[in-house]
């Protein structure tokens, strides 16, 4: 475990009866964006994710993508 400093800046929406987020991410001087979009009825999710084009990328969790990404084995996705 290490402390980093991190800075998020997130703008969110409402996308077909769903909550959006797009977070833009500094870690440790690196830079990404990420795109969350949620609701309680799971089913409710996959076409907004459809339709922003986004149905071939993993769901990762901030801890496991922030983990992998700080350690340079993959890119946040």
């Amino acid at each position: 475990m290490r402390a980093v400093q991190v800075h998020k800046r997130r703008q969110r929406y409402a996308l077909a009866n769903c909550m959006a987020e797009v977070a833009d991410l500094e870690v440790d001087g690196r830079v990404a964006r990420t795109i969350a979009i949620e609701s309680e009825d799971s089913a409710a999710v996959i076409a907004p994710v459809r339709g922003v084009g986004l149905d071939g990328h993993s769901n990762t969790s901030y801890p496991r993508a922030l983990r992998h990404w700080l350690r340079g084995l993959r890119g946040m996705r």
